[in-house]
């Protein structure tokens, strides 16, 4: 429990001065004990928390636009990803998770950039991506900054935009991992 609790607290950090890569550290970290199912609900329910407390602050910097075909795409591919959760055993998804952490964390730490030509098609491709991510384990929130990172927005529109997506995607996430069985009194009482 401890070692829990200090990985919450030091992901809350860079969460607090980032805006993202919370669910990420906290996933590779509590992954090596848990199984992956048992760690995105609570972790969804921790974005939720995070982003409700932070949302009226950013509310009037977010980019709506962009947020509605992040969370189109998003709808459209979270139940791919949840189902993959739900039916993969426990090692295969912590394999799946540390290979796309690390494409991830390779591609920011390359600074690479998405083509932005056609921005809209870019947007709900990152969307869709996302979804998958999420629904298999709550990390869908860094390919979203990859694409933010391909695009010119002011840094205060690129935090708004995230806070809020992920609080929405985490929502709906969530409602899909209770179609899955995912969701107990134990989920609520681990994330409190």
């Amino acid at each position: 429990m401890l070692y829990a609790l200090l990985a919450v607290f030091l992901a809350g950090v860079v969460r607090g001065y980032t805006g993202f890569g919370f669910s990420a550290l906290v996933m590779l970290s509590l992954a090596l004990f848990l199984p992956p199912a048992a760690v995105v609900p609570v972790l969804l329910l921790l974005e939720i928390a995070a982003s409700v407390h932070m949302l009226p602050a950013v509310w009037r910097r977010i980019d709506r636009r962009i947020m509605a075909w992040l969370m189109l795409g998003s709808m459209i591919s979270v139940p791919a990803g949840m189902f993959l959760l739900a039916s993969l055993p426990a090692d295969r998804m912590r394999l799946i998770i540390s290979v796309l952490v690390l494409l991830i964390t390779l591609l920011l730490w390359r600074g690479y950039r998405f083509p932005s030509h056609g921005r809209t098609g870019l947007v709900l491709a990152t969307g869709l991506v996302a979804g998958v991510m999420t629904g298999i384990a709550a990390i869908g929130g860094l390919v979203v900054v990859v694409m933010f990172l391909s695009i010119s927005l002011p840094v205060a529109v690129v935090r708004a935009t995230m806070v809020a997506f992920q609080m929405l995607q985490s929502v709906y996430t969530l409602a899909i991992a209770g179609t899955y069985s995912l969701i107990d009194g134990h989920t609520f009482l681990a994330a409190l």
